[in-house]
């Protein structure tokens, strides 16, 4: 699997333009689930499935869904982020694994015994 890694720097004050999910008291990595079209975080080319490796410099792998509202909301200058994309996404199901590359003009996919 491919990804890239890259910073992105929200100007000051909010809004910024994004919703994030998960977190580790969800079992899952802090990522972006929405962009407001138009918005800062579009601006930024974030895109939903983004996941959050920093906030501010600090790590956001270990960070509760409530403590990254938190830092983010309370920003008192431009908001930093660290992000992470991947160039497919991979779907799990019972007995079965779907990978759905993102770059493919038409969606390829791969099942995976």
């Amino acid at each position: 699997m491919s990804e890239h890694v890259f910073n992105v720097t929200l100007h000051y004050p909010g809004p910024w333009g994004f919703r994030l999910a998960g977190g580790v008291d969800f079992n899952q990595p802090l990522s972006i689930s929405r962009i407001t079209p138009g918005g800062k975080g579009a601006v930024a080319n974030i895109l939903p499935n983004d996941v959050v490796l920093r906030i501010d410099g600090e790590d956001a792998m270990h960070m509760t869904h409530l403590d990254a509202q938190n830092k983010i909301k309370n920003c008192v200058g431009d908001l930093s982020l660290t992000l992470t994309r991947f160039d497919f996404i991979i779907l799990t199901f019972p007995g079965l694994e779907l990978r759905i590359h993102e770059s493919a003009e038409k969606k390829e996919f791969e099942p995976n015994r």
